[in-house]
Protein backbone atom coordinates (compact mmCIF):
# COMPACT_ATOMS: atom_id res chain seq x y z
CA UNK A 1 0.00 0.00 0.00
CA UNK A 2 2.61 2.41 1.26
CA UNK A 3 4.52 1.89 -2.31
CA UNK A 4 1.23 2.62 -4.49
CA UNK A 5 0.94 5.67 -2.30
CA UNK A 6 4.42 6.81 -2.89
CA UNK A 7 4.52 6.01 -6.34
CA UNK A 8 1.16 8.14 -6.62
CA UNK A 9 2.48 10.92 -5.30
CA UNK A 10 6.08 11.21 -7.37
CA UNK A 11 3.42 11.35 -10.32
CA UNK A 12 1.85 14.19 -9.18
CA UNK A 13 4.97 16.09 -8.59
CA UNK A 14 5.95 15.09 -12.26
CA UNK A 15 2.88 15.80 -14.16
CA UNK A 16 2.95 19.72 -11.97
CA UNK A 17 6.73 20.12 -13.43
CA UNK A 18 5.84 18.70 -16.79
CA UNK A 19 2.39 21.22 -17.21
CA UNK A 20 2.89 24.46 -15.06
CA UNK A 21 3.53 27.12 -17.07
CA UNK A 22 7.13 27.79 -15.73
CA UNK A 23 7.85 24.38 -14.41
CA UNK A 24 10.24 21.25 -15.65
CA UNK A 25 10.94 18.08 -15.11
CA UNK A 26 14.03 16.48 -15.77
CA UNK A 27 15.47 12.47 -15.02
CA UNK A 28 18.80 12.09 -13.95
CA UNK A 29 19.05 8.48 -13.07
CA UNK A 30 17.96 7.95 -9.38
CA UNK A 31 16.91 11.61 -9.44
CA UNK A 32 14.63 13.65 -10.80
CA UNK A 33 14.76 17.58 -11.02
CA UNK A 34 11.10 18.94 -9.99
CA UNK A 35 10.85 22.44 -10.49
CA UNK A 36 7.81 24.62 -10.50
CA UNK A 37 9.13 28.20 -11.15
CA UNK A 38 7.46 29.26 -7.58
CA UNK A 39 9.69 31.17 -5.42
CA UNK A 40 9.44 28.47 -2.28
CA UNK A 41 12.18 25.72 -2.60
CA UNK A 42 9.94 22.98 -1.52
CA UNK A 43 8.10 23.37 -5.19
CA UNK A 44 11.52 23.13 -6.27
CA UNK A 45 13.19 19.93 -5.61
CA UNK A 46 15.74 17.33 -6.51
CA UNK A 47 13.21 14.43 -5.64
CA UNK A 48 15.10 10.96 -4.97
CA UNK A 49 12.96 7.54 -3.76
CA UNK A 50 15.19 5.18 -4.17
CA UNK A 51 16.66 3.62 -1.30
CA UNK A 52 20.57 3.73 -2.07
CA UNK A 53 20.54 7.12 -5.04
CA UNK A 54 24.16 7.13 -6.50
CA UNK A 55 26.04 9.98 -5.70
CA UNK A 56 26.94 10.97 -9.12
CA UNK A 57 23.06 11.51 -9.89
CA UNK A 58 22.37 13.42 -7.25
CA UNK A 59 24.98 15.51 -7.74
CA UNK A 60 23.95 16.20 -11.78
CA UNK A 61 20.67 16.92 -10.72
CA UNK A 62 21.70 19.43 -8.15
CA UNK A 63 23.78 20.80 -11.09
CA UNK A 64 20.37 20.73 -13.54
CA UNK A 65 17.84 22.79 -10.85
CA UNK A 66 20.39 25.79 -10.29
CA UNK A 67 20.43 26.69 -13.58
CA UNK A 68 16.59 27.97 -13.24
CA UNK A 69 17.35 30.73 -10.98
CA UNK A 70 14.71 29.17 -8.31
CA UNK A 71 14.78 28.62 -4.70
CA UNK A 72 15.45 24.59 -3.95
CA UNK A 73 15.96 21.88 -2.12
CA UNK A 74 16.00 17.88 -1.86
CA UNK A 75 13.62 15.23 -0.36
CA UNK A 76 14.52 11.61 0.07
CA UNK A 77 12.21 9.06 0.82
CA UNK A 78 15.04 7.40 2.47
CA UNK A 79 17.90 8.52 5.03
CA UNK A 80 20.58 10.32 2.60
CA UNK A 81 24.28 9.37 3.19
CA UNK A 82 26.63 11.46 4.43
CA UNK A 83 28.19 12.23 1.19
CA UNK A 84 24.94 12.99 -0.32
CA UNK A 85 24.55 15.20 2.87
CA UNK A 86 27.92 17.00 2.40
CA UNK A 87 27.22 17.47 -1.22
CA UNK A 88 24.28 19.42 -0.15
CA UNK A 89 25.72 21.43 2.64
CA UNK A 90 28.24 22.50 -0.21
CA UNK A 91 25.46 24.03 -2.35
CA UNK A 92 23.84 26.14 0.83
CA UNK A 93 21.54 23.12 1.97
CA UNK A 94 22.01 23.26 5.63
CA UNK A 95 18.65 22.59 6.94
CA UNK A 96 17.72 19.06 7.55
CA UNK A 97 13.57 17.84 8.30
CA UNK A 98 11.66 15.22 8.50
CA UNK A 99 8.07 15.49 6.63
CA UNK A 100 5.85 13.37 7.97
CA UNK A 101 3.99 11.36 4.65
CA UNK A 102 0.78 10.02 5.86
CA UNK A 103 -1.70 7.51 4.63
CA UNK A 104 -5.07 6.08 4.93
CA UNK A 105 -7.34 3.24 3.08
CA UNK A 106 -10.96 4.23 2.26
CA UNK A 107 -12.37 2.06 5.27
CA UNK A 108 -10.07 3.45 8.30
CA UNK A 109 -11.18 7.61 6.98
CA UNK A 110 -13.50 8.75 9.19
CA UNK A 111 -16.10 11.67 7.59
CA UNK A 112 -18.17 14.44 9.25
CA UNK A 113 -21.23 15.79 7.78
CA UNK A 114 -20.80 19.54 6.94
CA UNK A 115 -22.77 22.64 5.11
CA UNK A 116 -19.62 23.75 4.26
CA UNK A 117 -19.80 24.80 0.04
CA UNK A 118 -17.04 23.30 -1.00
CA UNK A 119 -16.68 23.95 -5.67
CA UNK A 120 -14.38 22.03 -7.54
CA UNK A 121 -12.95 24.51 -10.02
CA UNK A 122 -10.85 23.91 -13.32
CA UNK A 123 -8.38 25.98 -14.99
CA UNK A 124 -10.52 29.54 -15.87
CA UNK A 125 -9.99 29.95 -11.91
CA UNK A 126 -6.72 29.75 -10.91
CA UNK A 127 -6.05 33.26 -10.33
CA UNK A 128 -8.36 33.34 -8.00
CA UNK A 129 -7.04 29.93 -6.37
CA UNK A 130 -3.58 30.92 -6.43
CA UNK A 131 -4.88 34.09 -4.28
CA UNK A 132 -6.79 32.51 -1.68
CA UNK A 133 -3.79 29.74 -1.51
CA UNK A 134 -1.41 32.47 -0.97
CA UNK A 135 -3.19 34.00 1.81
CA UNK A 136 -4.19 30.90 3.58
CA UNK A 137 -0.11 30.07 3.80
CA UNK A 138 0.02 33.16 4.96
CA UNK A 139 2.88 33.75 2.13
CA UNK A 140 4.02 36.48 0.39
CA UNK A 141 1.81 38.26 -2.41
CA UNK A 142 2.95 36.38 -5.75
CA UNK A 143 5.28 33.71 -4.44
CA UNK A 144 3.26 30.93 -5.82
CA UNK A 145 3.63 32.61 -9.62
CA UNK A 146 1.65 30.67 -12.17
CA UNK A 147 2.10 27.29 -10.72
CA UNK A 148 -1.42 26.64 -11.09
CA UNK A 149 -2.08 28.25 -13.88
CA UNK A 150 -1.84 27.02 -17.53
CA UNK A 151 -3.75 23.48 -17.43
CA UNK A 152 -2.95 22.22 -14.34
CA UNK A 153 -6.11 22.45 -12.79
CA UNK A 154 -7.74 20.89 -15.63
CA UNK A 155 -5.04 17.98 -16.08
CA UNK A 156 -6.48 13.82 -16.15
CA UNK A 157 -6.51 13.12 -12.26
CA UNK A 158 -6.10 16.55 -10.84
CA UNK A 159 -9.13 18.59 -9.12
CA UNK A 160 -8.83 21.67 -7.78
CA UNK A 161 -11.23 22.81 -4.64
CA UNK A 162 -12.34 26.19 -2.96
CA UNK A 163 -14.07 26.53 0.41
CA UNK A 164 -16.86 29.44 -0.13
CA UNK A 165 -18.88 31.30 2.74
CA UNK A 166 -20.53 34.65 2.86
CA UNK A 167 -17.31 36.00 3.05
CA UNK A 168 -15.99 34.75 -0.21
CA UNK A 169 -13.60 31.83 -1.01
CA UNK A 170 -11.47 31.44 2.11
CA UNK A 171 -9.63 27.76 1.31
CA UNK A 172 -7.89 25.21 -1.32
CA UNK A 173 -7.09 21.80 -1.63
CA UNK A 174 -5.77 20.03 -4.56
CA UNK A 175 -6.37 16.36 -4.95
CA UNK A 176 -4.97 13.74 -7.68
CA UNK A 177 -5.43 10.35 -8.58
CA UNK A 178 -3.34 7.68 -10.46
CA UNK A 179 -4.19 4.09 -10.22
CA UNK A 180 -5.94 3.96 -7.11
CA UNK A 181 -3.65 6.49 -5.08
CA UNK A 182 -5.19 9.80 -4.29
CA UNK A 183 -2.95 12.52 -2.77
CA UNK A 184 -3.76 15.14 -1.02
CA UNK A 185 -2.17 18.94 -1.37
CA UNK A 186 -2.45 22.62 -1.15
CA UNK A 187 -4.94 22.21 2.10
CA UNK A 188 -4.57 26.13 2.88
CA UNK A 189 -7.50 28.59 4.93
CA UNK A 190 -7.51 31.73 5.34
CA UNK A 191 -6.50 32.84 8.93
CA UNK A 192 -9.86 34.72 9.36
CA UNK A 193 -11.73 31.54 8.62
CA UNK A 194 -9.82 29.28 10.84
CA UNK A 195 -11.12 26.92 13.60
CA UNK A 196 -14.57 26.15 11.72
CA UNK A 197 -13.91 22.70 10.27
CA UNK A 198 -13.24 24.17 6.57
CA UNK A 199 -9.94 22.49 6.52
CA UNK A 200 -11.26 19.55 7.25
CA UNK A 201 -14.12 20.15 4.86
CA UNK A 202 -11.51 20.25 2.28
CA UNK A 203 -9.93 17.48 2.73
CA UNK A 204 -12.69 15.10 3.17
CA UNK A 205 -14.04 17.11 -0.56
CA UNK A 206 -11.11 16.28 -2.13
CA UNK A 207 -11.10 12.27 -0.75
CA UNK A 208 -14.26 12.16 -2.50
CA UNK A 209 -13.98 9.86 -4.94
CA UNK A 210 -12.99 6.45 -5.38
CA UNK A 211 -9.38 5.05 -3.97
CA UNK A 212 -7.23 2.54 -2.42
CA UNK A 213 -5.12 4.45 -0.73
CA UNK A 214 -4.91 8.29 0.28
CA UNK A 215 -1.75 9.83 1.02
CA UNK A 216 -0.29 13.57 1.94
CA UNK A 217 2.74 15.27 3.33
CA UNK A 218 1.54 17.19 6.65
CA UNK A 219 3.09 19.49 8.94
CA UNK A 220 3.28 19.63 12.76
CA UNK A 221 0.59 21.82 12.87
CA UNK A 222 -1.82 19.64 10.53
CA UNK A 223 -1.34 16.06 12.34
CA UNK A 224 -3.81 16.56 14.65
CA UNK A 225 -6.62 17.12 12.01
CA UNK A 226 -5.41 14.55 9.57
CA UNK A 227 -4.94 11.82 12.70
CA UNK A 228 -8.87 12.24 13.25
CA UNK A 229 -10.14 11.40 9.52
CA UNK A 230 -8.05 8.20 9.90
CA UNK A 231 -4.09 9.25 8.46
CA UNK A 232 -1.44 7.61 9.85
CA UNK A 233 2.16 8.68 9.47
CA UNK A 234 3.61 5.51 7.01
CA UNK A 235 6.97 7.32 6.78
CA UNK A 236 8.83 10.01 7.66
CA UNK A 237 11.36 11.54 4.75
CA UNK A 238 14.06 13.59 4.67
CA UNK A 239 14.17 17.19 3.14
CA UNK A 240 17.53 19.36 2.68
CA UNK A 241 17.02 23.04 2.34
CA UNK A 242 18.72 25.98 2.74
CA UNK A 243 19.65 26.90 6.34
Amino acid sequence: MIDAAVEGFAWAMAELGSNTPAGALERHGDATVLVSGAAVPSLNYVMVMTQAPDPADVASAATAIQAYGVPWGMEFRHAPTDEIIALAAGLGLGRHTRPQFMTVRPEDLVRRRTALTIETVGPEHWEEYTDVLTRGFEAPAGIFGATMGGPVLGLPGFRGYLARTADGAVGTALSTVKDGALCVFNVAVRPSARGRGIGRALTEAALAQDFTVACLQSSTAGRPLYESMGFRAAERWHTLEPA
